[in-house]
């Protein structure tokens, strides 16, 4: 899938950036299909969607969920991420002997959601390793070495390992939570014509995407044809039916708050109010 820029969305349309990865086709499928939104559309890694938001090139952006602990800006929230219950298969540490024997990490930057989610949970372990930033050196671990990688290329990499384990699997296990990866994030700018727009447009493009899969799927391997091989369509299907869903419900919302809490930094009172389903009911979208 190729990234595309802020400056190729013209200025009259809502722009959304959104992650450039196989769990997010869904949503992107959904918003071309019900609107023919795909001018409005910039693809990009999880990094760049949030400097495209921080910039005020976009109003709206599926972001790091630790873009909102980080930022001093006051985001506005809409109901919908990537949210996962079990195991998620695209954030995984990888190795060819057990974790706690590892030294050192290498960590893929594409998302620091996922770096800091490795962080906590080797800290929840009582390790710590040596952390080094990029895996150019992932072909060559020692047996004291591992690495965290992110996204679609787990689909070519993780086989190549002896262990794996899947940080939200892990997480789970650990406290019982779903883990949300990603927030959408609505610019403190954006105007309230443009959050209903936002929410409407989303919660329709994620209701089209999930019933269409098939065709979901056959287009993105399309567009993907490196990846056709990797996986078969059930391999897929599962993936998306199965292991991810996009809407905060009140469990999600309580994992967010406690990977916050495990990330050892405060949240201010009115961010931390709006983690709450309080304030999704105050927001009374179906009522504009």
């Amino acid at each position: 899938m190729k990234f595309g820029t802020v400056s190729e969305s013209p200025s009259d349309r809502l722009r959304i950036v959104l992650v450039s990865y196989l769990n997010t086709y869904p949503i992107v499928w959904g918003l071309k299909k019900i609107a023919n939104y795909q001018s409005g559309i910039i693809l990009a890694p999880p990094a760049q969607c949030t400097q495209a938001l921080l910039l005020e090139k976009v109003g709206v952006g599926l972001v790091p969920s630790i873009t909102y602990l980080h930022s001093t800006l006051a985001f506005g929230l809409l109901p919908f991420g990537i949210v996962t219950h079990k195991q998620i298969d695209t954030v995984l540490l990888v190795g060819n002997r057990p974790f706690e024997e590892w030294k050192t990490v290498f960590l893929d930057t594409d998302s620091l959601t996922s770096v800091q989610l490795a962080k906590i949970l080797f800290r929840l372990k009582k390790l710590s390793p040596h952390f080094i930033s990029g895996i150019e050196g992932i072909e060559h671990l020692g047996d004291q070495s591992g690495a965290l990688i992110i996204g679609d290329k787990c689909f070519t990499l993780a086989s190549r390992f002896s262990m794996v384990y899947d940080l939200s699997k892990v997480w789970s296990e650990l406290t019982g939570l779903p883990f949300v990866f990603a927030l959408f994030l609505v610019h403190p700018q954006c105007e309230r014509a443009r959050l209903q727009e936002a929410y409407l447009m989303i919660k329709e493009a994620i209701e089209v995407g999930i019933k269409s899969l098939d065709r979901v799927i056959e287009e993105w391997c399309n567009e993907n044809p490196q990846e056709r091989n990797q996986k078969d369509h059930a391999y897929y299907y599962d993936y998306l039916k199965n292991k991810i869903s996009y809407f905060l419900t009140p469990e999600a919302l309580l994992g967010v708050r406690k990977f916050f809490e495990k990330c050892e930094e405060q949240l201010p009172p009115k961010k931390k109010a709006r983690l709450t389903p309080e304030y999704f009911h105050a927001l009374d979208m179906t009522a504009w």
